[in-house]
């Protein structure tokens, strides 16, 4: 297996950016034909601002693609398929002191077949809620 990202921020004072490129590709070195078992290349920019001094808030969006070597017509979310990936998270946080914070985020993904999958989809969608403190 082979991973490789490349992550950038700055930090404007009113708000901070950031981007991110990663790339990760699986072989089969036992394979006769078709070594490839995942090739999966992603990119996402996002951008967090604090509101208030206690209330902070972010967005991202993400889009790639995923080939796993097979040209299967069943797309999963896990295994077969060649497909296009996108989606965005939005959050928030609210620090209660130094060390807790509560959180809420919510996000989307869509997986959209090509090749023998097209016309295929598969929409997600997820949320968290929760709260951290620091030891």
């Amino acid at each position: 297996t082979m991973q490789q990202a490349l992550s950038a921020n700055y930090n404007f004072g009113v708000a901070q950016v950031f981007a991110l490129a990663s790339k990760v590709k699986t072989e089969n070195l036992n394979a006769l034909s078709d070594k490839v078992t995942r090739d999966q290349t992603g990119y996402e920019i996002g951008v967090k601002a604090p509101i208030t001094p206690v209330v902070g808030v972010w967005a991202s969006a993400f889009t790639g693609n995923k080939d796993t070597g097979a040209d299967s017509a069943t797309l999963t979310a896990t295994t077969t398929g060649r497909a296009d990936i996108s989606g965005f998270q939005l959050g928030t946080t609210y620090a209660f002191s130094k060390r807790t914070t509560a959180y809420a985020i919510y996000g989307q993904q869509d997986v959209k077949g090509k090749s023998a999958a097209t016309g295929t989809k598969i929409a997600s969608t997820g949320y968290a809620i929760g709260l951290r403190h620091s030891f």
